[in-house]
């Protein structure tokens, strides 16, 4: 009978039960929007707006988080603006997105608002328990970049170690590299992206600068 309750709660509720126990970072939000959100470029992006703009008023967590991604990656790369960093931080926490799997967005609005202090009291608080989290990592390794810290090369092996395809940690890695004079390395790394990323010839630009 028990057998025969659960098969039955399994045809009403699908598969929403083992969803719902899957961490919300862990959750699959489709090959698309994830592959945009790791390319990280300002196309991508804009692929990665659009298909949230398709997805997020179901309210899914997983895609609200999706969304601090893009905003992040973002701000970051792109605008230089943090504005739509918090607003995408609220939403996804008010859908039960943990405050750890945000801490790497409210680290970087933290630091694109020059608050250090808050800066690093985000850092502190999450260094331990997100060090597997290649976001986090990027975003401490931001952080270090602008102070002059070259933790911030181990940082971004950290995060790519993590997640190779973090295609942002690739190309800060190959620019460090290369204004800390170290063009065999930095060359690995850029032979890494794909041949037609434009970052490609700005790193190229950059080594043929410091060759001098």
């Amino acid at each position: 009978v028990a057998s025969l309750v659960g098969y039955a709660t399994y045809l009403v509720l699908g598969d929403s039960a083992s969803t719902q126990a899957t961490p919300v970072a862990s959750r699959p939000i489709g090959e698309d929007l994830e592959n945009a959100l790791l390319a990280g470029g300002p196309p991508d992006l804009l692929k990665a707006d659009s298909i949230l703009r398709s997805k997020e008023g179901e309210g899914a967590p997983e895609i609200l988080l999706a969304r601090v991604r893009e905003r992040t990656l973002s701000a970051l790369d792109v605008s230089g603006d943090p504005a739509g960093i918090d607003t995408a931080v609220q939403n996804a926490k008010n859908a039960g997105v943990p405050p750890g799997d945000v801490a790497f967005a409210e680290l970087v609005s933290a630091i694109l608002r020059s608050d250090a202090g808050r800066a690093d009291q985000i850092a502190d608080q999450h260094r331990a328990d997100r060090s597997r989290d290649a976001l986090f990592n990027l975003a401490l390794a931001v952080m270090a970049e602008r102070r002059g810290d070259p933790v911030a090369q181990e940082l971004l092996r950290t995060a790519l170690a993590v997640e190779p395809r973090l295609r942002p940690a690739s190309v800060r890695l190959a620019r460090w590299l290369i204004l800390h004079g170290d063009a065999i390395e930095a060359r690995k790394v850029v032979d890494t992206l794909p041949e037609r990323d434009p970052s490609r010839k700005a790193l190229d630009a950059l080594a043929a600068t410091k060759s001098w």
